[in-house]
């Protein structure tokens, strides 16, 4: 995850065009939760995207938001410092993901990573989570990949094409958390004798255009946005990032895209459009 840590990454982009996470979600991470509410902790938490909504929606004592960016945590204390809310229980500092030193082991009562953990060394991370929560602590691992235009089934190659295809985007993921997102966190084996109560969920766009029941998941990523807006939030993508540091002086990879889709469509930069991602979420309780 070196591209969100560098410090030229645009983490102002990242917290404006980036999707947020559906009420619904932290209702049912708040209902499967059966712990006390003193300690969250909420890993990779970049700009704050999950930190502050999981202090909206869960009502703990403390919530301390790590990131290995010092970039994402400056951002998300500037986004601190100036919420019109009251968050006064959520505070930052940067550190990687599997470190909770700075915590007493058996503190916390919940851990999240949200759109994170495919970075990770999962085995590590999951055995100092254990450490650090409380009997009964909930982990809560969750992540979107692989967006598509809902009502636009016509434009899916070409956005699978200006993601993974050699000429674009494709060499610039950074493997293999990349390939550990698009297979929805399959790599991750939550282990039973740590942990149990053990939930997995699953949800595709496709699952969405076929009508799949909204309830099979109540975590569906869906945020409508016009074109100028998804440019932007392509260049949110560590893959965009990693290829502008190598390619400063070419036209922008973006461009050829738009122009495939304005060629081919009537739509417009200010065309509202309805993107949609495959979500994956896991929750387990420690024993």
């Amino acid at each position: 995850m070196s591209a969100f840590s560098a410090e030229n990454f645009n983490a102002t982009g990242y917290d404006r065009f980036r999707p947020s996470y559906p009420d619904e979600f932290y209702q049912s991470l708040q209902s499967y939760h059966n712990g006390n509410h003193n300690l969250l902790v909420d890993v990779g938490c970049g700009p704050g995207t999950a930190t502050f909504q999981l202090s909206e929606h869960l009502q703990f004592k403390r919530i301390v938001g790590t990131d290995l960016s010092t970039t994402m945590i400056n951002k998300a204390q500037d986004r601190l410092s100036t919420a019109s809310k009251n968050f006064a229980n959520v505070s930052f500092r940067v550190s990687p993901g599997g470190e909770f030193s700075f915590f007493d082991q058996g503190s916390a009562d919940m851990v999240t990573a949200a759109q994170c953990v495919h970075w990770f060394d999962f085995h590590h991370f999951q055995n100092e989570v254990w450490k650090v929560l409380a009997q009964h602590g909930t982990l809560a691992i969750w992540g979107y990949v692989d967006p598509i235009f809902l009502d636009y089934p016509e434009l899916d190659a070409a956005l699978l094409r200006l993601q993974y295809g050699d000429e674009q985007l494709g060499p610039y993921w950074e493997q293999p958390g990349r390939s550990i997102l698009r297979n929805l966190f399959d790599a991750f084996v939550i282990d039973e004798q740590k942990f149990e109560d053990i939930v997995e969920v699953r949800y595709t766009a496709q699952d969405v255009r076929s009508g799949r029941s909204f309830s099979s998941s109540p975590l569906k990523v869906c945020k409508v946005m016009n074109l100028q807006d998804f440019k932007n939030y392509i260049g949110t993508w560590s893959s965009y990032h990693n290829w502008k540091d190598k390619n400063p002086d070419k036209p922008d990879i973006r461009d050829h895209f738009f122009h495939e889709i304005f060629s081919s469509t009537k739509l417009s930069w200010q065309t509202e459009i309805r993107v949609v991602w495959n979500t994956v979420y896991k929750l387990a309780r420690k024993r």
